[in-house]
């Protein structure tokens, strides 16, 4: 295996081994993990992670459109802050695990990539979980 697909075989065997473990794939729709799956080299492969971090995209924005419907004027702001630095917070994140393989231009898009789909994912989840209603 060449150096340039490393990346692929590695999102590639996580998605499969996951799927095989029987524990769904954190932030893979199963959209997301039939392109990746069908992908036939990296470029193939950041496309499909691109489509996928738009479903994410589209999931969190309606998990923090419910928090806002549910939220009174003071939670409201507290809401939009925590979302303004959050959003901060992940993609200083996601370029630091990316800077982890600057040697290799494809291996950081890929991580970028999933490191946005998977704390999006995370993100969205806590709102949908947490952030609507008291203990």
């Amino acid at each position: 295996m060449t150096m340039r697909f490393a990346g692929l075989a590695v999102v590639v065997a996580v998605v499969g081994c996951l799927a095989l473990a029987g524990t769904p794939a954190l932030a893979m729709t199963p959209e997301g993990g039939d392109c990746v799956e069908s992908a036939k080299n990296v470029k193939d492969v950041l496309a499909c992670l691109q489509q996928e971090m738009g479903r994410q995209r589209d999931y969190l924005n309606t998990a923090l459109g419910k928090a806002r419907t549910q939220s009174d004027p003071p939670r409201l702001a507290i809401l939009n802050r925590m979302q303004q630095a959050w959003s901060a917070y992940r993609d200083q994140y996601c370029d630091w695990r990316a800077d982890l393989f600057r040697a290799d231009k494809e291996q950081s898009q890929l991580e970028k990539l999933q490191c946005l789909i998977d704390t999006t994912e995370r993100q969205a989840q806590e709102l949908e979980d947490d952030g609507t209603s008291p203990p």
